[in-house]
């Protein structure tokens, strides 16, 4: 996989796209990651959850999932779900580079879920599409600045 940047207008696009997943879905979290775990972007209706560490599991599951279909002989599984008592998670690629992650909530319905998930994969499959070895100097993060904070000391190594 290639590394690959985000620009403003594609981030909001992504965000936008969530967070109306997540009012359909009746989510608790919502997350995008690269099939590496990192986390590219995400809903949350809460900020205990874990994502960046949801995201790196999940992908590691999915590792293990793709595997599993390969020993079988099939190509490949799209997706996987896993249902507990009050939650659960699915997950599913978006084409070969990124998945998606959904944490479900105590209501949510695991087939309209999947239906609605199935349907936004294609917006955010077009969208992610635009990133793939995009730089950072494309996407226009080409500047970075560091604001000190009053009373923080840098320190020289």
């Amino acid at each position: 996989m290639t590394a690959s940047a985000l620009s403003e207008q594609q981030g909001d696009a992504i965000r936008k796209v969530l967070v109306v997943l997540a009012r359909e879905c009746e989510a608790r979290a919502i997350a995008i990651c690269d099939i590496g775990g990192n986390t590219i972007a995400q809903h949350s209706e809460s900020d205990d959850l874990p994502i960046e560490t949801a995201s790196a599991l999940a992908s590691g599951a999915f590792a293990a999932t793709r595997e599993l279909a390969d020993t079988i002989g099939e190509p490949g599984f799209r997706s996987i779900c896993h249902r507990g008592q009050n939650s659960g998670i699915l997950i599913r690629a978006l084409g070969s580079d990124f998945l998606i992650m959904v944490i479900l909530g105590k209501t949510s319905i695991e087939g309209l879920v999947r239906l609605h998930v199935k349907k936004t994969a294609r917006q955010l499959e077009s969208i992610l599409a635009e990133t793939v070895g995009q730089t950072a100097q494309e996407a226009g993060a080409g500047k970075f600045e560091i604001e000190e904070k009053p009373g923080s000391e840098v320190v020289e190594a």
